[in-house]
């Protein structure tokens, strides 16, 4: 498996945070886990195809081959078939509602068709694109311009703006690595404590309580690789104790974080990659 990050073309910095392609290479297409980030995610499956291991039935789906996941709360089990191919658009957390004007709360732990959004036939005339490249053998620039402008020219005449003390407040508690009081919050962006749970329900998904513990299990999860002992990684993560931080990570992954970290290659590779804005 190996994961590239692309270019963004700067006019489309306040929707998409970053464009990563992600490739399943022959023998190497195992199964992998994806745990809870703080931005929804399209992915556009170009070749191949990729499922998910549904808990806790443990079925098996395959993913929609051009598909918009909102934010989730636990982790995943993807399974690709060899040589999948994949461009991931990973939006800023308000980027999709400011895309599509749809109500987050409703993509929240669901992952749907992207043809609920953009016309299908746009959707394939992309794929057809993709698919010359690839027979040209372009480089991943190329696929990356392409991608880019495809997603400028759809979303980019419909957007609105994101609401200025929402992406304020979404600074701040990304910078804080999700400890930052709720109530002090609102009033640093001039909002009612109210107002602004109602922003975050609709424009987010979640309400800033739960969007600050997902930034602040992220944070932790990236920083497992470098821990010096659990206590420390939970001290630093602003957790009020190992055992806080043991029982909230339990809750999201299945299992202890011990545990997760002995099974895991790398914990903290694609968590990264997905968080760094390029």
């Amino acid at each position: 498996m190996s994961l590239v990050s692309l270019p963004v073309n700067r006019a489309l910095r306040p929707l998409i945070r970053s464009i990563v392609l992600h490739q399943a290479h022959g023998s190497e297409a195992s199964a992998y886990p994806v745990l809870p980030t703080p931005f929804p995610v399209a992915g556009i499956q170009y070749q191949g195809r990729l499922g998910v291991h549904q808990q806790p039935t443990n079925t098996f789906k395959h993913l929609n081959r051009l598909g918009l996941t909102g934010l989730q709360s636990t982790i995943r089990q993807f399974q690709p078939d060899q040589q999948t191919q994949t461009i991931l658009l990973v939006f800023q957390p308000y980027g999709v509602f400011a895309s599509f004007k749809h109500t987050m709360a409703d993509l929240h732990d669901q992952h749907v068709p992207l043809h609920e959004f953009i016309a299908a036939s746009q959707l394939e005339y992309l794929i057809e694109q993709i698919d010359t490249l690839a027979l040209q053998s372009a480089d991943l620039t190329s696929v990356a311009e392409l991608v880019s402008q495809f997603v400028y020219d759809q979303l980019m005449p419909q957007a609105c703006s994101p609401h200025a003390s929402l992406i304020n407040a979404v600074n701040i508690l990304l910078a804080a690595k999700g400890t930052y009081p709720i109530s002090q919050l609102a009033r640093e962006v001039n909002l009612s404590r109210r107002q602004l749970e109602r922003l975050f329900k609709q424009q987010i998904g979640l309400q800033p309580k739960a969007y600050a513990s997902l930034v602040q299990f992220d944070q932790a999860l990236r920083s497992l690789a470098k821990r010096n002992s659990w206590a420390s990684l939970a001290h630093d993560s602003g957790y009020a104790d190992q055992a806080h931080f043991i029982r909230q990570f339990a809750a999201r992954v299945g299992q202890s974080p011990a545990a997760y970290a002995a099974t895991s290659k790398d914990v903290a590779f694609l968590q990264s990659l997905l968080l760094a804005e390029n």
